[in-house]
């Protein structure tokens, strides 16, 4: 009888060392995913700030010299605008990537999980879709 018992325990302490890992699986993934957003929403102030100059620039000095061409000033100026461009463009791609890598990291840790684990009272796979959404919108 005891030998039935210390089986249906072991059950037990297996499903709650799995409901723990799952748990430190969704810990995981909020904290990146939190982390991720951040990234997005400071490359957007980054994109919004760098597009209000350039239109600034833009209307200060559109107008050309006599010649009408543009003046060493307002060239290294746009040339200084390209450079920042494609900093900000590699940034959004590694950030892109880091999703990606966060995006196959949820698959392994939520595909072992059940549709709804009732014992943490969260709905994993639905945690799961919501982020490849995000992801798939970003």
């Amino acid at each position: 009888m005891d030998t039935i018992n210390t089986g249906g325990i072991g059950a037990e302490d297996r499903k709650i060392d799995e409901d723990k890992h799952n748990m430190k699986g969704f810990f995981l993934m909020k904290s990146l995913l939190h982390k991720q957003v951040k990234r997005y929403q400071t490359l957007e102030e980054k994109i919004d700030d760098l597009c209000n100059r350039m239109e600034d620039n833009y209307q200060l000095g559109s107008r050309k010299d006599s010649q009408g061409v543009r003046t060493k000033e307002q060239s290294e100026t746009l040339m200084c605008y390209l450079e920042e461009t494609f900093e900000l463009q590699k940034c959004v791609v590694a950030t892109g990537q880091k999703f990606t890598e966060m995006q196959s990291k949820t698959n392994s840790i939520f595909s072992r999980a059940d549709a709804h684990d009732k014992s943490i009272g969260f709905n994993l796979r639905q945690f799961a879709d919501i982020i490849r959404t995000s992801k798939e919108q970003l």
